[in-house]
């Protein structure tokens, strides 16, 4: 498996990967980089999630106002 094919299986897009690799050259990947692009996905997940829950919410709600 290649470090493009373990970020796009996180979620990452390749203009994501690429912009990652750009910021690490030379050093290709840096770590900096890679723990840099994580934090920040893991932060668009913890968004996303909480977004979701929020929808799940408003739709159950909506649910019992019509009684079911």
């Amino acid at each position: 498996m290649s470090l493009i094919d373990d970020a796009q299986r996180l979620g990452f897009s390749l203009g994501e990967i690429r912009a990652g690799l750009t910021e690490a050259a030379p050093d290709f990947p840096s770590r900096a980089a890679m723990v840099k692009a994580l934090r920040s996905k893991l932060e668009t997940i913890d968004q996303h999630m909480k977004d979701v829950r929020a929808r799940r919410r408003q739709i159950v709600k909506l649910l019992k106002e019509l009684g079911d």
